[in-house]
């Protein structure tokens, strides 16, 4: 991990200083601001005890709905103020395994340094995996970019209310470093891309690559790719809770008895920040691509 982090040391993709408020951290070191860790090598600390069930990524990866509700359910387990599962398949890794040591994050919690875990990619491709399992389940809405909300998104948490360039399905992803097509592989273009080209370029009929998991599926009847739902473990979330908020009913099939039940969203136009869903396809494509 750098030590004497300093921004002047980088400057944008066309040459240019890196103009953000970003310091480092309160020591020195390229970590986020609050922390005062100051070891050169990642530190894990796994605070918690996270397991993920199967059972619950499929839940994810086979809603039908819009990418809200997916990226609600991978971020959060929420959907429409409904807690659908035990535990999520993004943040909880980055908490459980990465964890605390009192008030200072591990590198694989801390966004400014999670990527230096080797654990960082494997992850992220796992997530990048319920979401091209959710993508096929929901092809039908794949000319509307899955219902990527395309203005007016602003962020939820510590960021509620709060709007950024490059989460909008137009912008330029990361736009101080941007991804052109030809970085990823994708052709010979040199031209930045936006959230709505990737999600054109990982679609399940379009992308570069495939997982074994939907290999398999294609093979068989597809029953070891669904989930099996018991309505008792569904909880209505206090409406204090911060989630992502969708704008259409979310439908969610039992394998088991093949009812169907509907879990209604808000009516609401979606404003969630999917740019960090995006980015988790960006995380696993990249991986996949260096292998």
């Amino acid at each position: 991990i750098t030590s004497n982090f300093t921004l002047d040391i980088y400057t944008t993709a066309t040459g240019e200083a890196i103009v953000s408020p970003f310091a480092g951290s309160q020591v020195g070191m390229l970590r986020g601001a609050t922390s005062t860790r100051t070891e050169t090598v990642v530190m894990r600390f796994g605070s918690d005890a996270y397991t993920f069930a199967s059972n619950d990524f499929w839940k994810c990866s086979n809603l039908d709905g819009y990418w809200n509700d997916w990226y609600g359910c991978a971020e959060g387990g929420i959907v429409g103020g409904l807690s659908l599962v035990n535990a999520v398949i993004h943040g909880g890794a980055h908490q459980g395994i990465g964890g605390k040591s009192g008030s200072d994050s591990s590198d694989f919690e801390d966004p400014t340094t999670s990527p230096n875990d080797p654990i960082f990619f494997f992850h992220h491709a796992n997530v990048d995996r319920s979401a091209f399992h959710w993508m096929a389940n929901n092809a039908d809405k794949r000319a509307t970019y899955y219902g990527y909300p395309a203005e007016d998104v602003t962020g939820a948490g510590q960021n509620a209310g709060k709007s950024f360039y490059g989460q909008s399905l137009l912008d330029t992803m990361s736009d101080a470093w941007p991804f052109t097509a030809q970085d990823l592989g994708f052709s010979d273009s040199t031209e930045a891309q936006t959230n709505a080209d990737i999600l054109c370029r990982v679609a399940p009929p379009t992308a570069v690559y495939t997982y074994d998991s939907m290999v398999a599926c294609a093979a068989g009847d597809g029953s070891a790719c669904k989930a099996t739902w018991d309505a008792a473990e569904v909880t209505e979330v206090p409406s204090t809770t911060s989630s992502p908020e969708t704008n259409d009913t979310t439908t969610v099939v039992s394998t088991t008895t093949g009812n169907e039940s509907s879990v209604e969203a808000g009516s609401d136009q979606a404003t969630t920040s999917s740019a960090s869903g995006i980015a988790i396809l960006g995380a696993g494509l990249a991986l996949l691509l260096m292998s």
